[in-house]
């Protein structure tokens, strides 16, 4: 279905009042638009691999010079099976960023990877924390980045540059400076600012944007002290310049979509307009932790809905952003347009059924009255060839009633 389509029905349909504003967005919406996350990242990464095949192919053409023979070159069917092994690849890696990491680094932070035979670092050790990235996890995370996100190809040569020990030594002592909530009295001394440039000076590679993913990898679930959002161009467009998606008159993004607005969330060549410094990434963190305490402060604990009763992290708000900066790609609007679009039949098909059921009752009546006229007429035909063999004052009497009865049968039609 086309844009222009989808925007028609979805401004003459029920489905207008979804709001994406980060002030206006409810709870049940937000679970739907995370429900999503699985399907937008599999369907942008394939959208990515689709268009780095086209723009490869030309080119490799004409270096090959002459076809190939059928032998020798890649059948349909073997190229999409490339595709999909690939993007199975990431969907594991994403899976391994949102879920498996996380679980290893909280491991390593309570012992428990001691008691199950996992490699423990001295230089983590020395640190006083069991928690830290390995270096071939931290150029796996950075992968990850790049695939989910904007490929910058020299990143990931940066990261690869750095020791091994020096990562670990980093990310131990990052981790291990992560304020913790306890101990925090006012909302600026939860900003991890310390963590941060821990891990952006001696490392390569990694500015406040890659510093923020490091934590968050450490204290982004919801079980966390002290969650560390990270910093990704969708959350940041979302909260921060309010550039989401608009679903009817009353969700408007808060710049008006002005050209000057645009200017600057914007580069004359599509890039975004970020310095990816700290001071804009303290702007985030101040709008995420905002927005998640009046998400969760709505929660009812003792709901009999799971969504109702859910506590949100900042990694699910990081997913729902990149579905909302996504949106065509994530299928969120499939099952509302389908019900949208089966409205009218719907209303026709219970027309129709009201239509039905009034026709049988007017055959029912006309029926009954048909029945009713043919009786009296049958009456009155069995009185007039009856015998007269009724004396006078009764013949009379009867002849009295057989009038009466003609001038109400006479009333009635």
């Amino acid at each position: 279905m086309s844009v222009s389509a989808r925007e028609t029905l979805l401004a003459s349909s029920p489905t207008a009042a979804l709001l994406f504003g980060p002030s206006e967005i409810t709870r049940s919406t937000f679970c739907q638009l995370l429900s999503c996350y699985a399907t937008t990242a599999r369907e942008i990464y394939k959208s990515k691999r689709v268009a780095k095949s086209r723009s490869n192919s030309a080119p490799k053409q004409l270096l090959r010079g002459p076809a190939p023979t059928v032998g020798n070159e890649v059948q349909p069917h073997e190229e999409k099976l490339n595709k999909d092994v690939e993007v199975e690849a990431f969907l594991q890696l994403d899976e391994w960023r949102y879920e498996k990491l996380p679980a290893l680094i909280k491991e390593r932070s309570t012992g428990d990877s001691c008691a199950k035979g996992l490699k423990q670092s001295k230089v983590a050790k020395k640190e006083g924390t069991g928690a830290y990235l390995g270096k071939d996890e931290l150029v796996k995370l950075m992968d990850w980045k790049l695939k989910h996100g904007v490929h910058r190809s020299m990143l990931l040569g940066m990261i690869k540059a750095n020791d091994e020990s020096l990562v670990e030594q980093t990310t131990a002592a990052a981790f291990a400076s992560i304020p913790n909530s306890v101990s925090i009295s006012l909302a600026d001394d939860a900003f991890p600012r310390t963590s941060l440039e821990t891990l952006t000076g001696p490392l390569r590679g990694v500015g406040p944007a890659t510093a923020s993913l490091i934590l968050s990898v450490a204290a982004g679930d919801a079980g966390a002290n002290n969650q560390v959002p990270f910093f990704s161009d969708e959350l940041y467009l979302w909260l921060c310049r309010k550039d989401y998606p608009s679903t009817g008159k009353t969700d408007t993004p808060a710049d008006g979509g002005s050209k000057k607005s645009q200017s600057k969330t914007r580069r004359p060549n599509g890039d975004l307009n970020l310095k990816y410094n700290i001071r804009e990434y303290k702007e985030l963190w101040d709008e995420v932790l905002g927005f998640q305490s009046r998400l969760n402060e709505e929660a009812h604990l003792d709901g009999t809905k799971e969504e109702d009763k859910r506590i949100f992290s900042v990694l699910d708000i990081e997913k729902v952003a990149y579905v909302l900066g996504h949106i065509n790609f994530s299928g969120f609007f499939d099952d509302k347009l389908a019900a949208v679009a089966a409205q009218p039949a719907q209303s026709e098909s219970l027309m129709k059924s009201d239509l039905s059921v009034t026709k049988e009752e007017d055959n029912v009546d006309n029926t009954q009255g048909l029945q009713q006229g043919l009786v009296e007429d049958n009456v009155e035909d069995r009185q007039r060839d009856e015998p007269s063999t009724i004396s006078g004052p009764a013949k009379r009497k009867r002849k009295t009633r057989q009038t009466s009865s003609v001038k109400k049968k006479v009333a009635k039609r």
